[in-house]
């Protein structure tokens, strides 16, 4: 089955959430574990609610649903054409449904930051990213993420090669043909 491809914006802003959420959930140093067995306060939660808001994640988890939801409409209208209309107007429907159930992601998120950062720490975050250096980051991210994305995959397929040719090699040494 063919699934469409996401525009290369709603590209951009999942890979910043996906960054951003990875960035909060990465394994814990040992100094920072122990700050996260205790409970996040309200405070810090909030503050990381409002980092997600500033730091693109939430405008990358809003864009991130009609996508999705024109991905699955799509799906449908590949095989059922004439159908396109009312699938069109379902999705639309259903649209502020589960844009409601954003909160479960980003309640998990601001949970990631909370227990990872202290309050003093989320609130120089905050203000970091209220800051114009802060909002240029936010600005090129997308671009960065895209670009170190396509890079990652250019230097594995290299890697991968010379791996291999170097295995290969190794092995023709001991006398084996790969």
């Amino acid at each position: 089955m063919h699934m469409p491809s996401l525009s290369a914006h709603t590209l951009r802003g999942g890979l910043v959430a996906l960054g951003l959420a990875m960035a909060a959930l990465a394994p814990v140093t040992p100094a920072a574990a122990q700050q996260a067995a205790a409970k996040p306060s309200a405070a810090q939660v909030q503050l990381a609610r409002e980092l997600i808001e500033l730091n693109g994640s939430l405008r990358a988890i809003d864009d991130m649903v009609p996508a999705y939801l024109d991905q699955a409409r799509n799906m449908f209208v590949v095989t059922n054409p004439d159908l396109a209309a009312p699938l069109a107007e379902v999705a639309a429907s259903l649209r502020p449904e589960f844009l409601a159930q954003r909160t479960e992601v980003v309640d998990g998120i601001a949970k990631a930051y909370a227990s990872r950062f202290t309050e003093a720490e989320l609130r120089e975050l905050v203000t970091f990213y209220q800051s114009p250096t802060g909002k240029k980051f936010i600005s090129v991210l997308p671009a960065v993420l895209q670009d170190s994305f396509q890079r990652m995959q250019a230097w594995s397929a290299k890697l991968s090669e010379q791996m291999v040719a170097r295995m290969r090699a190794e092995m023709r040494k001991k006398g084996h043909e790969l």
